[in-house]
């Protein structure tokens, strides 16, 4: 899902080039364990969908950080790049409806 150019990769290691995409990967974390596996912001149990949903439905960012204390603007942005990135590797394959 990412541009070759973002990434490089040594050994089975990856790099990667592009600073929002570290930062992304700092903030964003996908355990099985917490919140039956849905992306959280590091060190919360808050999903990511809660804040895209929040985003969505009007909120501001301020607004979102008065309700959810423990983040930062950072951690929202980081939300918004993952879904982007998720998003980007999807195939969309239209259906046709049979005549």
């Amino acid at each position: 899902f990412l541009k070759p150019n973002l990434v490089k990769i040594t050994h089975k290691t990856i790099i990667y080039l592009n600073p929002t995409i570290m930062n992304m990967k700092e903030r964003i974390v996908v355990n099985p364990k917490i919140m039956v596996g849905k992306p959280i912001i590091r060190g919360t149990r808050i999903p990511v969908d809660a804040i895209l949903n929040r985003l969505a439905d009007g909120m501001s960012i301020s607004d979102i950080l008065e309700e959810y204390p423990n983040i930062t603007e950072e951690d929202i942005r980081a939300a918004l790049i993952y879904v982007s990135h998720v998003i980007a590797g999807e195939q969309i394959i239209p259906m046709v409806e049979a005549a």
